[in-house]
């Protein structure tokens, strides 16, 4: 459900410490995170962006990413 290079770009975002706001189309991410089952994130928040990147980390290391 989440894309390769999505998830490739949140395991480089987690490996380097997650200490940098990544470049994505957030809007786009949202939209994964509702299909994976989550309510939508407010992505006027820059915690609430970081959550929403934490909680498709989850979600690959979980396997349900298919």
């Amino acid at each position: 459900m989440i894309p390769d290079n999505i998830k490739e770009q949140l395991i480089k975002w987690e490996q380097m410490g997650k200490n940098y706001s990544p470049t994505f189309n957030w809007t786009d991410l949202n939209d994964i995170a509702v299909k994976c089952g989550n309510k939508p994130f407010n992505l006027g928040c820059g915690d609430c962006r970081k959550q929403l990147l934490e909680y498709l980390l989850a979600v690959i290391k979980d396997g349900s990413s298919k």
